[in-house]
């Protein structure tokens, strides 16, 4: 699977759901990223920016900071989960054969179950398969990014956002 603006906008979705599942107060997702061009800084991804609030129903703001800083929370917890999995398999343990990116996945799940403690997990980890990434570019994205009938659409959005007339 390719790391796109169709991946990105496969997260955004999840994101979404977990939120309105678990905060269902939260009005405004702000994203905060390094910005990597391949994506995140592209025109694909600003479209799906643009339809954010009528794709998912809240409001949005997308922060991009220096591409490969490493000083967010996030790449905190990136660079931890990549650690921890590192290390078990380093150290021969069983469950950190890691080969796929769904091995990679059960091993986050496993290693940050909390269930027995009734507590939630530390870490939120989603495995979302390569088909279901290609059926949301097919049956949303592919038509989105190439048709210019939305350009008045978008033209008004860019308006509202940039408070710039076209």
């Amino acid at each position: 699977m390719d790391h796109n603006s169709t991946f990105v906008y496969a997260a955004q979705r999840r994101i979404v759901e977990f939120l309105k599942e678990n905060y269902s107060r939260v009005k405004k997702i702000n994203y905060v990223s390094d910005g990597a061009v391949s994506h995140f800084k592209n025109n694909n991804t600003i479209k799906n920016l643009i339809y954010h609030k009528k794709d998912f129903g809240l409001q949005t703001a997308w922060t991009f900071s220096a591409a490969g800083h490493g000083k967010s929370q996030c790449d905190g917890i990136g660079a931890m989960v990549k650690a921890t999995a590192t290390r078990a398999a380093l150290q021969g343990s069983s469950g950190a054969n890691i080969q796929t990116a769904l091995d990679f996945w059960n091993f986050t799940f496993d290693a940050n179950d909390r269930s027995e403690l009734n507590e939630p997990s530390p870490i939120e980890s989603y495995f979302i398969p390569t088909e279901r990434v290609d059926k949301l570019f097919k049956e949303k994205l592919e038509k989105r990014w190439k048709d210019d009938a939305n350009s008045k659409f978008l033209n008004q959005e860019l308006t509202k956002i940039l408070n710039l007339p076209f």
